[in-house]
């Protein structure tokens, strides 16, 4: 997080690009390793998830369907209702919590995640890490992740997103790596 002095480096508010804590750690990091390491460390802002702690929380990571297609990506989005995961509704009572994921048509690399409903705080990392990595829709549906428990709906709406994906682009003539 070097400034335009050479020397001087920054992290956290001051740096005008995010104000949450985790992104001024991350921030601290890339500086670190710009410093004293190979330097090749970037700080990527759409890669720090937000939470907002109402009731219902809505948390996201990574980028809205505007922000991917003006990026030059073509995406589409799936929602998923999370009281379809069996521990979310006896845990939450919460009829209207959802998790929408945009991903890449062609090849279903997961670009951003949005959640509304309680307790999401606790699952956007784990959508982090998969935008992170460049995983796929496929790659988080396959994921391993303890059962019964509310993370288990991300995966599931990667599922879910999955199939609707590989239906639409087989009828739009694209071929997906099955």
């Amino acid at each position: 997080m070097r400034t335009n002095i050479p020397s001087l480096y920054a992290a956290g508010d001051v740096t005008g690009l995010l104000n949450l804590a985790h992104a001024a750690y991350r921030m601290a990091d890339v500086a670190v390793n710009t410093m004293y390491g190979d330097g090749t460390d970037r700080f990527e802002s759409t890669l720090v998830p937000w939470i907002v702690y109402t009731t219902p929380q809505l948390a996201g990571c990574g980028l809205h369907e505007e922000a991917a297609r003006a990026e030059g990506f073509t995406v589409d989005s799936s929602l998923f209702t999370l009281s379809a995961n069996s521990r979310y509704a006896r845990a939450h009572f919460d009829p209207k919590g959802w998790c929408r994921l945009v991903y890449e048509v062609e090849t279903g690399r997961i670009r951003g995640c949005f959640l509304m409903g309680e307790g999401v705080s606790e699952i956007i990392g784990q959508a982090s890490v998969a935008i992170a990595a460049g995983m796929t829709l496929r790659d988080l549906a396959r994921t391993a992740v303890p059962h019964p428990t509310v993370s288990e709906a991300l995966s599931d709406a990667a599922d879910a997103a999955e199939l609707r994906r590989v239906q639409r682009v087989t009828e739009h003539g694209f071929h997906p790596h099955l």
